[in-house]
């Protein structure tokens, strides 16, 4: 009720949805600004490409029958019609995605209302054929590893989309009108294919698979994930793969290990957990480079149905860029304030003649000072992949990579109202601290197709992350200006293996439809350090002087912990009626835990424990571009470094989610829109034992209401945006000395964001474009035993780009205001980087 009274105009926005939603159609791209006014009044009074009285004109035609058949450069689709037909076809290219719009049409298949097919060969993700507004009907194709391209062609009762793949993304919109190419023995007449907007589809990914597993439009997952695809990484000019929760509802960044560029994230209140291309990682001490990254998913919410053992709050999942069977060379250069430069190379194409294999590698070097006073990086990252079909139903791919980076160790600031009156230049380390890093691992993907409806996947990853490390801390600050530290060697090394393997296939009973999914997984994680802390000078924090000069020890460690998990799970995602689709899943975990003092041949912990955690989900859609739903999902933890006063292992964390939300595509695979209502609670929280405060006790809870409301895609050609907003309250509820109502750390109850760019599309200026981005950030608490608040901000970020058939040229202004912020690592706090410009220059051929 609290949300609700808060936020009024968020329950006027859902009601709104359904009606925005009915806009379908899109004017032809504009050339002037006259004319894109001219559209944009179009598009709000649903006017269609064609005129309706001429569509009236010509008699409709009945599709009965889709079938997809492989082909030597990808597929075709027969489509059958037994009383033939005059098609007009409106066809729009982004990214991976295909879109045909067929005119004066009408699908009519026995017993479904649509068709769907997800993996017919190695280079298509899936095919989807629905039914369109106003006698149409639309052929969604998606590739996996370039745009898809078609060509109609016709004869007597039958028509025949054929697909093809061009070698890469289409990133700029074109417009062109063009005729079929029919095969010899075909009818050339018929059909007209009219190309509009081509590839800029914009900022908007349909289809997820780390919702469910399984390739599925967003729309109909009842869960809230959005998705951060590569053109925005590269629009913003993101280096650091934490930027990107600017433009995510209810996620924050947390700074990485010493300034280390990592995964780690706040997700609807907790911390999240990490994962490459669906394979569990370890973000704490596990960097990330944003070269090789096609996109970013974020699954909000309890996961642990689908991925074992998680905080309640969400995850994100880091897929990377596939191989491509054309050859594609893209080099590219960064170069930027605090002499930042940044060279990248992105190769890929065919590795056999017959077009069975494909290889991709992205390299990239980056060496950077900063706007911390003694703070530089030096970084080298290179990522192999290739892909092969080992037989027509087998395929395999394998991604790789290996990062080196020399880094200062920057610990920041301590939680103290004194850190906020100084630079945000202040470095209270010494000149010389330093940490090398060496990350890498690889995983393999085998998927194939053992019957029509069935398929098998098998997967297997490795990752490895070390580091070496030398550095001064501060410890504490004394008489509001002396900082005494500590300096401190040590030595980590982070290792993940997971075994994957699953069964996804499809089967009907009566009338109702399954996807069902069945996998086993198995993995270890492990995280050991060997630490020496010993006595450092202390440093003015107003005026300081730097002093390398070490004292005694203080303490050492080498220690080990970690988990070895197997998890067994199902899923069943029905379709009770076309419009009404219902998600069960479950999965079943025994976690073995681990706590290891091995210098001194100690167990602290050593225990097994399990659970079961389920989810539930439907989604029911009204009308074709609005779902509804409702979901409730669970999540699985289990404590490592605790155990009880008896010597017993405590019970796992255990989270429950109750979400209710509204989906809408205000323009159907262009833009989209989603509004979520959320409740998270978490139990067995373990608190200090109030009878005896060496030992803990899971009385704990945690909780983290809110609302996210987002809108993603092209409104019209040339214009992409993001828009995001939520308001998070996430507390604690119950403990034994932590106050009632205490925020949870890095968690802003307000945050906003806003980034669009617009490209002229026609004229001699045509490519010129610009980009805006807004963000704002409440206030948020730092820890919870510290009355420390981060302040709110403003930010503005500016870019123009320049952008021909093979080449660009990008300007990114970041933080054009140069407001102070900051972030936190713990209890640490770092400033972030004051204004920042940043040039690219990009070829592609």
């Amino acid at each position: 009720m609290k949300l609700l009274q808060k936020f009024p105009i968020f329950l006027l926005a859902a009601i709104a949805l359904p009606i925005d939603a009915a806009v379908a159609d899109e004017s032809k791209p504009a050339k002037t600004l006259q004319e894109w006014l001219q559209a944009h009044e179009q598009w709000q009074a649903q006017t269609p490409i064609i005129p309706s009285n001429q569509l009236a004109q010509a008699p409709v035609g009945e599709i009965t029958g889709v079938e997809v058949q492989p082909t030597e450069t990808g597929i075709q689709i027969l489509f059958t019609l037994p009383g033939g037909a005059d098609f007009q076809v409106i066809t729009e290219q982004q990214g991976t995605t295909l879109t045909a719009t067929l005119q004066n049409a009408q699908l009519n298949l026995p017993n479904q209302t649509k068709f769907q097919q997800a993996d017919p060969t190695a280079t298509i993700a899936s095919v989807q054929v629905k039914p369109g507004p106003d006698n149409t009907v639309q052929v969604i194709v998606i590739g996996k590893s370039g745009t898809p391209t078609v060509q109609f062609q016709q004869a007597e009762g039958q028509l025949v989309a054929v697909i093809g793949l061009t070698a890469t993304p289409i990133p700029t919109p074109q417009t062109e009108q063009v005729r079929p190419t029919p095969a010899p023995d075909i009818a050339q007449d018929g059909i007209e294919i009219v190309v509009t907007a081509e590839g800029s589809q914009g900022f908007l990914v349909p289809n997820t698979s780390t919702a469910t597993g399984t390739d599925t439009p967003i729309r109909d997952v009842p869960f809230s994930v959005q998705v951060i695809p590569r053109q925005v990484i590269e629009d913003r000019a993101i280096i650091r793969v934490q930027e990107t929760a600017d433009n995510v509802p209810g996620v924050q960044s947390a700074e990485g290990y010493g300034g280390l560029p990592t995964g780690e994230f706040y997700v609807r209140g907790f911390p999240s957990t990490a994962y490459r291309d669906g394979f569990r990682d370890f973000g704490f001490l596990s960097p990330i480079d944003v070269a090789n990254i096609e996109r970013i998913d974020f699954l909000k919410g309890p996961a642990s149905a689908l991925f074992g053992l998680n905080e309640p709050g969400g995850i994100v999942n880091i897929i990377s860029k596939p191989p491509l069977f054309q050859p594609y060379y893209s080099p590219s250069l960064v170069v930027g304030s605090y002499g930042l430069v940044r060279p990248t190379l992105d190769v890929s194409g065919p590795l056999d003649p017959n077009g069975n294999s494909a290889y991709r590698l992205n390299a990239a070097f980056e060496r950077a000072d900063s706007y911390v006073d003694y703070v530089g990086s030096q970084r080298y990252f290179l990522a192999p992949a290739f892909t092969t079909k080992i037989n027509e139903q087998t395929t395999l791919n394998f991604q790789s990579f290996y990062l080196n980076n020399n880094y200062t160790f920057n610990r920041g600031f301590l939680p103290e109202p004194e850190y906020f009156q100084v630079p945000i230049s202040r470095f209270l380390g010494e000149p010389g601290d330093n940490a090398t890093i060496n990350s890498g691992g690889f995983n393999v993907a085998v998927e194939s197709q053992i019957y029509d409806d069935w398929k098998l996947k098998f997967g297997l990853s490795t990752l490895l992350s070390g580091i070496d490390s030398d550095f001064t801390q501060p410890r504490r600050l004394i008489n509001g200006e002396t900082v005494t530290r500590f300096g401190t060697t040590r030595n980590e090394l982070s290792q993940n293996y997971t075994l994957q393997s699953q069964a996804i296939g499809n089967l009907k009973t009566g009338p109702i439809s399954h996807q069902l999914l069945f996998g086993l997984d198995i993995f270890r994680q492990s995280y050991q350090y060997d630490l020496a802390n010993v006595q450092a000078t202390s440093i003015n924090l107003f005026n300081p002087v730097y002093n390398r000069e070490r004292g005694g020890l203080i303490f050492d460690l080498n220690e080990l912990y970690g988990v070895n998990n197997v998890g067994l799970y199902f899923q069943d995602q029905m379709t009770l009626l076309d419009n009404l689709k219902l998600l069960v899943g479950g999965r079943f975990d025994i976690s073995n835990t681990f706590y290891r003092d091995l210098a001194n041949d100690l167990t602290y912990n050593d225990s097994n424990v399990s659970a079961f955690t389920p989810r539930v989900g439907i989604v029911y859609q009204p009308v074709d571009p609005v779902s509804l739903y409702f979901s409730y999902s669970t999540s699985y933890n289990p404590a490592i470094f605790s155990v009880s006063q008896s010597g017993q292992p405590f019970d796992p964390e255990y989270g429950q989610q109750f979400e209710v939300g509204v989906k809408g595509e205000i323009i159907p695979n262009q833009l989209a829109a989603t509004l979520a209502f959320y409740d998270i609670s978490k139990q067995n929280v373990l608190v200090t034992d109030p009878n005896n405060p060496d030992f803990s006790i899971p009385t704990g809870e945690q909780k983290s209401q809110g609302i996210e409301f987002d809108i993603t895609g092209r409104p019209l050609p040339g214009w992409n945006l993001i828009l995001s907003y939520a308001y998070t309250d996430a507390f604690v509820s119950q403990d034994t000395t932590i106050p009632i109502g205490s925020r949870l750390s890095g968690v802003p109850y307000n945050q906003f964001g806003f980034f669009s760019t617009y490209e002229i599309q026609d004229g001699p200026i045509k490519g010129l474009g610009f980009g805006l981005g807004l963000y704002y950030v409440g206030d948020r608490a730092v820890c919870f035993d510290c009355d420390i608040t981060l302040p709110s901000y403003f930010r503005v970020d500016l870019s123009t780009f320049y952008r021909r058939d093979n080449w660009q040229l990008t300007l990114n202004i970041k933080n054009l205001n140069n407001v102070e912020y900051y972030n936190t690592q713990g209890f640490l706090i770092y400033p972030q980087p004051p204004l920042t410009v940043l040039g690219t220059a990009t070829i592609r051929f």
